[in-house]
This record gives C-alpha cells, structure tokens and sequence, in this order.
C-alpha cells in the first residue's frame, strides 16, 4: 500500500466555479522537497506562515510562537535565499512574457521591490507582516492583482507607474500606505480594501506653464473601502468616473488642490465621521466648493452640511461672543439639518401646531375656566393657527375681549399675547426652514 503524496495545504481562491484550487507550486520538485510540517499540516516554502498567530487565525490550528520553520523566526540567511528565489521567478516572468502566480505567498521580512520592473504578477491574499514593503518608484508592465493582500507593515508604492489594470480589492494595509505620485494609466480598483492607518495618494502640485497635469488618476473604484485614518489625495486630477460610493472616512478626507471629475460619487453624508475640527471643516469646504463648479447640488449641500457642523465643534464656548452662534449652528442643524433634510420641518411643524401649542393655550387658563369652559381642541387648534396664519394677531385684540371669548373669562391676557408671539415668530421660523429645505433640494443653480 502506497503511502499518499504530501502536499501544501494552501487552497487558492476559486475561480467561477467556486471550487478550491490547490498550491500552484505543488508541481515543483524544489518546493515539495521543501515541505514543513507545522501543527499537522504542510506548507510550501511559500505558504509557510509567518507566527503561531497567523496559522491559528488562517488555519485553526495551533503551534508554538518559538517553532524555528514559522518565518518570524527564520534568520537572515534563509530570508535571503527566499527573496533570491522570488526575483528569479520575476525576472524569468518578465523575459518570456508570462504570468508570475505568488499568490498566498508569505513573504518573511520587509518586501523590497523598488525601481523593479514587473511582468504580470498576481500578489492576491499575499502577506507582508513586516516594513516595509517597497514597490516605490517600481513598473507594472501588466495587469496585477493585490487582491486581498494584506500589508502588517508599512506599504510604500511612491511614484510607482501601474500601465494597465492593478487591483487591490479586499486588500487590507494595517500600517500607512503611500501611493503619492503613482501613476495609474488603466482603471485601479480598491473595492472593500481596508486603510487601518493614514493613507497618501496625493500627487505633485503642476506648474502653471505645463501642458499635461503631473498626476493623474484614469477609472478609479473605492466602492465599499475603509479609510480609518487620516486620506490626501491633494493636487490629482481625475480624467474618469472614481467611485467613492459606500466608503467610510473616519477622519474627513482632503482633496486640496485637486480637479474632479465630473462623474466622481461619494457616500451619503453618514460615511463621513469626523466633524471635530477646523481641518474637517477646511477639508469639507474644498469639496463643497469642487461640487459647486460641477453643479452637483446634492453634494454641495451635504459637504456644506458637514463644514457646518465643523465650524460649530470649533467655537470655543469659554467666551460668550460664540454662544450665540453655537445656538444657533446647533438649532439650524437639528431642525433641519442644515437644509439637508425636508422631514425635520414637516415633523416640527406639525409636531408645534397641533400638539405643543395647543397644549400651551390651554396650560395657560385659568382653572375655574377649565372647570366651566366647554372649549374643544378645535377651538384651541383654530386660536393657535390663526397666530401663524396671520402673526402677531393677538396684538390687535387690545382689550383681549377675543381672547377671553375662546380660552375664558379668567385667562391672563399679557401671558397669552407673549406666548402667542412666541407661536408666531416659532411658526414663520419653521415654516421658513421647510421653504429654505425645498428650495435647496430641487433648486437648479
């Protein structure tokens, strides 16, 4: 009976028909020669985990963090020999126009790949647990795919020129990432990629005399991705659609000297998280001002709303001259969120006629009134939309006979006047904000 062949149990992903495929270097004498046991499984080289972390985590099983084949514990001349072994694959890729497939590969220490030239290479689900790893100022010659890759250290991809498709979706940086001056000539795609840290895709501001923009982006798919940190992409023109639909900026994003274009989509206004400060408050003025440009009212409007509730968390309330003002940013924010929201006023304004003043006319009687009065909700409904039909009405009652004729005989007619000027200047102010909601949701310039 023959004993079975051992194999890296590293499982590809699926194609389009959802099946595991198994490690591409099983067909390789070198690498099967080089198989390692580890907590009962075996691994390639290539596949060989990085720490008792990350083989609990991708394959539920457990070994000792100090074991000698786990990569954070190889020493440098194995690592050398590992990196050696990854560049001639490169090279042989790039000399007879094939595909370089590393995906899963693990790499040991910091990945060190600038001004390198790149065939079609597929990094997907690679892993790179240390700084840092470096494709800065390298050229992607062909399509390649980061897909779910997952960087522990810091990724620098600086000036790097990507001349067709590159994909980083599902790609996870857990340290900063830096693509500042990377050059994208075919679509990038980053859907659901994950920015733990601070992430720079700025470029170089272009002069006033050139004639092409230095920097620029072509299609561009952020869809669904995760900035938890700080994002600048100053000084990059946008030639085509960009995608920043369902994307959450825990920090407000900065776009500082930048050209959009006009096909470019953000999230709703609940994707954007940080309204704490004067930098939130620049950051959102420059997009609202970009939007304005491009006529795109919607947008404007929403990044107004966000400047707005900036500007206010800046108002330093130790000194009285922000008070008014923090009163009212904070009563236009809530009554209708800035203009962004028509439901506010309707809800406030129906809530006001027809409970809480109706309500307060009647709190205002006296009790033997309340005792002998047969007054409806009607008649107290009718007396408070008269205030707001026709403000300051009550003033013109001087002797207030009309207002004893509907609230009583006992009521005190200065409170009722005072009040209902209140209801008035509350009704106009309401009723303003819904006029101010509807015009800005469908003006046209």
């Amino acid at each position: 009976m023959t004993e079975s062949k051992k194999t890296c149990c590293y499982k590809r992903r699926p194609l389009w028909d959802g099946v595991d495929r198994e490690c591409q270097f099983q067909d390789e004498p070198d690498a099967v020669n080089q198989l390692t046991e580890l907590a009962g499984l075996f691994f390639c080289p290539f596949h060989l985990p990085f720490s008792s972390e990350t083989i609990s985590v991708g394959y539920g099983a457990n070994e000792s963090a100090n074991h000698p084949d786990l990569k954070a514990n190889w020493p440098m001349d194995r690592i050398r020999q590992f990196d050696q072994d990854i560049n001639r694959r490169l090279t042989k890729a790039l000399e007879t126009n094939a595909e370089c497939d590393l995906e899963g590969t693990v790499f040991p220490n910091g990945a060190s790949f600038a001004r390198q030239t790149f065939p079609q290479v597929n990094f997907s689900r690679c892993h790179f647990p240390r700084s840092p790893a470096s494709f800065s100022d390298a050229r992607f010659t062909a399509s390649i795919l980061f897909y779910e890759a997952k960087f522990s250290g810091v990724a620098f991809f600086d000036r790097a020129q990507f001349t067709k498709k590159v994909s980083f979706m599902g790609a996870q940086f857990s340290s900063s990432a830096s693509f500042a001056s990377a050059q994208f000539e075919d679509p990038a795609n980053f859907k659901r990629a994950q920015f733990m840290n601070s992430a720079d895709f700025s470029g170089k501001a272009t002069p006033a005399d050139a004639d092409q923009p230095n920097d620029t982006f072509n299609k561009l798919d952020f869809t669904n991705s995760v900035f938890s940190d700080q994002v600048w992409f100053h000084n990059r023109v946008f030639l085509d659609r960009t995608s920043f639909e369902n994307v959450t900026f825990n920090i407000a994003p900065e776009f500082h000297g930048c050209t959009l274009h006009e096909n470019t989509t953000f999230p709703f206004i609940d994707g954007f998280k940080d309204t704490r400060d004067s930098r939130a408050a620049h950051s959102y003025r420059t997009l609202r001002l970009a939007m304005k440009v491009q006529e795109s009212h919607e947008a404007e409007d929403m990044f107004w709303s966000l400047e707005q509730k900036s500007k206010r968390k800046c108002l330093n309330l130790k000194h009285p001259r922000n008070w008014a003002p923090w009163m009212l940013s904070a009563f236009y924010g809530g009554a209708s969120n800035y203009g962004l929201s028509v439901n506010r006023p309707i809800s406030l304004n129906g809530a006001w006629f027809f409970i809480i003043a109706p309500f307060v006319y009647f709190s205002l009687r006296d009790n033997t009134d309340r005792l002998i009065s047969t007054i409806t909700y009607s008649d107290l409904l009718g007396f408070s939309l008269a205030q707001s039909v026709r403000p300051f009405l009550s003033w013109s009652d001087y002797d207030g006979s009309e207002i004893r004729l509907v609230l009583g005989d006992n009521i005190d007619v200065l409170s009722v006047k005072l009040f209902a000027t209140a209801d008035s200047l509350i009704s106009l102010i309401l009723l303003a904000l819904l006029i101010l909601a509807v015009r800005r949701r469908f003006r046209m310039q």
